[in-house]
């Protein structure tokens, strides 16, 4: 970047982006199939599509979805997923369970739903 006391300092910003564009199209950009996958839980494990999860993984799934509801009281199965760092669909079971075995108890409906200790 070539500076000169005649050059306004818009021209130097706007010269500094374009290389610094230049600099990133012409480095591996990532293409988007090869985004990484969105963050799965601890307690999930990468699997194939259609692959059932270990009784193991639901177990501990389940003891974990426990001890967050014991410590969050109230949350929404969408906030409980996100700080887990699992999907929804990956807690569905584990909320059965235990809504089941009346460890916990809900409020709400659909969506809406908080999940409380029993």
């Amino acid at each position: 970047m070539t500076t000169s006391s005649n050059i306004h300092p818009f021209d130097l910003l706007a010269q500094h982006f374009a290389e610094l564009v230049a600099r990133h199209l012409q480095g591996a950009a990532p293409s988007p199939a090869a985004k990484e996958p969105k963050a799965r839980a601890v307690a999930s494990s990468p699997r194939r599509k259609g692959q059932k999860r270990s009784a193991a993984l639901i177990q501990k799934t389940t003891t974990e979805l426990l001890a967050h509801i014991k410590a969050h009281k109230g949350e929404r199965i969408e906030e409980i997923a996100e700080k887990l760092g699992v999907t929804t669909k990956d807690l569905k079971l584990s909320a059965q369970k235990l809504l089941a075995g009346k460890k916990v108890k809900t409020k709400g409906v659909k969506r809406a739903t908080r999940y409380y200790p029993a």
